[in-house]
């Protein structure tokens, strides 16, 4: 049986040495941007300071206004909700084709691919509910992605745009918000969420400058009324 690809839906090349190598841009990361652009998936590269990136095909971004400055599952978000992106039409199996065409909206998180050099960046990652794709030559970010290779090459044993799609060469189901140790966690600060059977407990809405607009703010108040409804009709 055959099972639709979904594709990345954004690049997120975060840090000055995911897209480089000193004043260099890495080949292999220009390639992987342009293979997604040539299939409609847009590219940030996120960086501390965007003045003292190297020049290269994809421009430096600073880090979104109002998030942190060190790397944090908040500025991905804020990130990710700046692009607009013409999603996929349900369908595409063989025989059948396309439906119509879908509303813009931002990319999905679980379809936002990752590209970090630090532990930093890639725990963010991976806290926001995307993938990551690691880039070292040593073990420090097993725990922390979900694939480590030590170089975006140019060569026959290259990371492919294709690669990164889900099902694809590195993982075969979407993501979810975790930690390094497996532990579910709020995808927008990144802090562990404890879970029980029916629901996620002990996640305080933020504040202002969290990313969500007024309705999933109100949505959010509104369940945690709820709750407190539901845990006070619960026998003892």
């Amino acid at each position: 049986m055959l099972r639709n690809q979904d594709r990345p839906e954004l690049l997120l090349f975060v840090g000055a040495d995911a897209y480089a190598d000193g004043a260099t841009a890495r080949p292999g990361a220009e390639r992987l941007v342009a293979e997604a652009a040539a299939a409609g998936t847009p590219s940030l590269w996120l960086v501390a300071d965007a003045g003292g990136a190297p020049e290269s095909t994809l421009p430096a971004t600073p880090w979104p206004e109002g998030a942190p400055a060190a790397p944090c599952p908040l500025a991905l978000q804020l990130a990710r909700e700046g692009v607009q992106i013409a999603p996929d039409a349900f369908g595409g199996s063989d025989g059948f084709g396309r439906g119509r065409q879908m509303p813009e909206r931002a990319p999905l998180p679980a379809r936002c691919v990752v590209v970090a050099a630090d532990r930093a960046s890639c725990v963010a990652g991976r806290s926001a509910g995307m993938r990551v794709v690691g880039l070292s030559y040593d073990d420090d970010l097993a725990d922390a992605a979900d694939v480590v290779v030590g170089e975006l090459e140019d060569d026959w044993d290259c990371v492919t745009f294709d690669g990164l799609h889900t099902p694809g060469d590195y993982w075969l189901n979407p993501p979810t918000p975790r930690s390094p140790d497996g532990l579910h966690t709020n995808p927008n600060t990144g802090e562990v969420v404890e879970l029980d059977a029916f629901r996620a407990v002990d996640v305080a809405p933020l504040d202002d400058g969290d990313g969500l607009t007024d309705d999933e703010r109100r949505i959010l108040a509104e369940l945690k009324v709820e709750l407190a409804a539901f845990d006070e009709e619960e026998p003892a």
